[in-house]
Parts: structure tokens; C-alpha cells; sequence
């Protein structure tokens, strides 16, 4: 069976689902119309959808009980596009991670797996997952059983503004290939007064300014060299009005970092920072974890599997060495939840280079390249089959 061939007679096919779902642009678990969508592209090829954990969840089974999971994201950001696509949602969101691509070619999987379901000798999971960018649709999915019965699973993410050609599969380091991150929100509170007696409130926003440059100390100053850390405040919201002290200013971040027991010391010291920050300012601060995720760590035995199938399957394979990957601090990933349950495997694809767009994921022009699709699709597929043994 020639998977990519497979894939690639049904492009027009993955298109239309990447735009339709890039069109929907919704947001945490709030994403009904994407599902609604993905239950009946599903249900049109006779695979029916359940609920699970805010997502949902689909089988197809093999000739014995057991199975592996293919896990596609499907949430967007809250942030408004501006890359000109004609198809781009008009709700002030955006698919700016590429979740509506895994949302596509997971469907499209779906597709052939079922038509040539008479190969497998283990059974498919299929996962759409809401809420990854909140760090908590896979930790929920789980809960509600996601993973039961599962044995290996598996995950994707298009990499855009890469120097690999459009569709190079791209194979991540052995081990931990994602921080452990922390969402946090820091509330500062202080009185409110006008603006020109600024000596009769407390300044909730000069605070707030105060802690951003306090909090950026913790990794420049007390953050072990040795281990690779971030920190980084991604919003702060304060005042109304141009002539009035703020009362109440609200910023939200993250942090990252390899070592568990290092992020549970910034974790301490972020709060603290805060707290005394405020104090001296006469505000007071309450930080907030928002939601977590684990470090993801890959399986050893399914990378080396997946190594030999990618380069029989596919045309364009590069290990880490070869990519220039390391094991340095970037974008989290709540995959990690299944990394910490069963055996798993997390990989890249590369959507375009910077000619094609220039822009990284989350940027609010990022563009990727629809010519990876049948590509990422047949990843999917070589690793249901293979793993099933693949056989007539």
C-alpha cells in the first residue's frame, strides 16, 4: 500500500477541511462548530464520533483489542488574523498554531484507515482535542478515558518559516522534546484616584510595570544556566481611562522549563516576586496557576520504529541531528499528558519555508503551506498500518 499516493488523491479533500476548520477559528473547549464539523466529515465515512473531555474520540477497530491513538489539536487563539486568507475567521480568532492542518489530515486519515481497515491487526484511536493551547484539553481527554486500552500514541505539529522543503518530516530528540510549562495570572490591586493626585491612590498599573521587569530578573539572575528556563508575560490589562490612577491591572504568562523541581522553585519565587513588588508599591498581588502541563517525553522505541517507517514511506526525513534540533527551550505542547501515560511519539512537519511566509506560529500574519497536507496525512497513516502490521 502506497500511503502518500492514497493521500495525495485526496488533497482537495484536505483542503477543504483545513479551510473549513481555519474559517471556524474557535477557541479552549468552547469549539462546538469544529466538532460539529469533524463529526460529520466522520460519520460520512462511517466512523462514529463520541464525546470525550471536550474533544472527541473515534474507533476503528483491528483484529485484536488492542490499539494505538492518532491525536490532532483543534482549538485556535484568541487573536485576529492578518494574513489576508479569504478564509480566515471573522470572530477576532485565529488558527495561528496550525491546529486546523492536524485537524485535516487526522480527518483525512481517518478516511483511508477505514477503507483499508481490513489491514489492521491493532485498532485506531482517533483524537480531536480541544483546548491545547490552555495546556488542559489533553489532561481532561484522559480523565474521561481517552487513553484506555490505548498502547502507543502518537501527535504532530507543522513547523512554518523552516528551511525544509514543504512536507519533510521532521523527527524530534530522544527524551523530553517539550518543557514543562505553567500558565500563571497575577491580579494587582491597589485604590483608584484622579490622575493629577496621583499621591491619593496606589498605582496598580505602575505595579504591574514594576513586576514585568521583576519577574524578567528571575531567569537572568536566578535561574540555574545549566537548565533551560523562560519566563515571559504575554498580556497585562489595566485602567480605563487617561486621567485616573488604576485600581486593579490583570497580566498573564507562562513559564517554561526541562527540570520539574527547578520550575517548582521559579514557580515559588514568582508569587513571591509579585507579592513584594506590590508591597512596595502599597498594592497587593495574588498569583493565580492557571493550568500546567509535563515535560514531553518521547518513547525511544517508537522513535527508532517511526525512523525506519518515515524513510521507507515518505520522501523528505530528517532526524533532530540532521534538522539542527535541540533540546532547547520552545513552545510547550499538552501532548505531554499522553507522554506521561503511555508510550508516545511527537513530531514535526515542516509547512513552507520563510519564502513561502516569514512569520513564526502565534504571529497574527503566519501563513502554512497547504501543499504539506497529504504529507502529514500519510505520516499518519504509515504509523496506523505499520504498527498494525500492515497486512492484506
Amino acid at each position: 500500500m502506497n500511503v502518500l499516493k492514497e493521500c495525495e488523491g485526496i488533497s482537495e479533500e484536505l483542503i477543504l477541511h483545513r479551510r473549513t476548520v481555519h474559517s471556524l477559528a474557535e477557541t479552549g473547549f468552547d469549539i462546538p462548530k469544529t466538532i460539529e464539523y469533524i463529526s460529520s466529515v466522520l460519520r460520512k465515512n462511517g466512523i462514529e464520533p463520541r464525546h470525550c473531555g471536550g474533544g472527541i474520540i473515534a474507533d476503528i477497530e483491528g483484529k485484536s483489542a488492542e490499539k494505538i491513538i492518532l491525536r490532532a489539536d483543534c482549538d485556535a487563539l484568541p487573536i485576529a488574523e492578518k494574513s489576508g486568507l479569504p478564509f480566515s475567521a471573522s470572530n477576532g480568532c485565529g488558527h495561528l498554531c496550525g491546529h486546523d492542518m492536524h485537524t485535516a489530515m487526522l480527518l483525512g486519515a481517518a478516511k483511508i484507515i477505514e477503507k483499508n481497515k481490513h489491514r489492521l491487526t491493532r485498532g485506531v484511536r482517533l483524537a480531536f482535542q480541544g483546548a491545547e493551547e490552555t495546556l488542559s484539553g489533553a489532561k481532561r481527554m484522559l480523565e474521561c478515558g481517552a487513553a484506555d486500552g490505548i498502547c502507543a500514541a502518537y501527535g504532530m505539529h507543522v513547523l512554518p518559516a523552516v528551511p525544509f522543503k514543504t512536507g519533510t518530516v521532521i523527527l524530534p530528540p530522544d527524551g523530553a522534546c517539550a518543557p514543562y510549562a505553567e500558565f500563571f495570572r497575577i491580579t494587582v490591586t491597589g485604590r483608584e484616584s484622579h490622575g493629577a493626585a496621583p499621591h491619593a491612590g496606589r498605582d496598580a498599573l505602575l505595579c504591574a510595570s514594576r513586576t514585568v521587569c521583576a519577574l524578567e530578573s528571575l531567569i537572568s539572575r536566578e535561574s540555574d544556566p545549566q537548565i533551560a528556563s523562560c519566563l515571559t508575560v504575554g498580556s497585562l490589562h489595566a485602567g480605563n481611562a487617561a486621567n485616573a490612577i488604576c485600581g486593579t491591572a490583570v497580566m498573564e504568562g507562562t513559564l517554561r522549563t526541562f527540570d520539574r523541581e527547578h520550575a517548582k522553585y521559579l514557580s515559588v519565587r514568582l508569587a513571591e516576586c509579585a507579592k513584594y513588588t506590590a508591597l512596595a508599591s502599597g498594592c497587593v498581588a495574588v498569583t493565580e496557576i492557571l493550568s500546567s502541563s509535563p515535560a514531553l517525553i518521547n518513547s525511544s522505541d517508537l522513535l527508532t520504529r517511526a525512523t525506519e517507517l518515515f524513510r521507507r514511506e515518505l520522501p523528505y526525513v530528517l532526524s533532530s541531528h540532521e534538522a539542527k534540533m535541540q533540546k532547547s527551550i520552545g513552545g510547550s505542547e499538552d501532548f505531554a499528558y499522553f507522554s506521561q501515560k503511555i508510550p508516545s511519539l511527537f513530531f514535526s512537519l515542516s509547512a513552507g519555508d520563510t519564502n513561502f511566509s516569514p512569520y513564526p506560529l502565534h504571529h497574527p500574519a503566519v501563513r502554512f503551506d497547504e501543499g504539506c497536507l497529504p504529507y502529514g496525512c500519510a505520516a499518519l497513516c504509515a504509523l496506523a498500518f505499520d504498527e498494525n502490521g500492515g497486512k492484506d
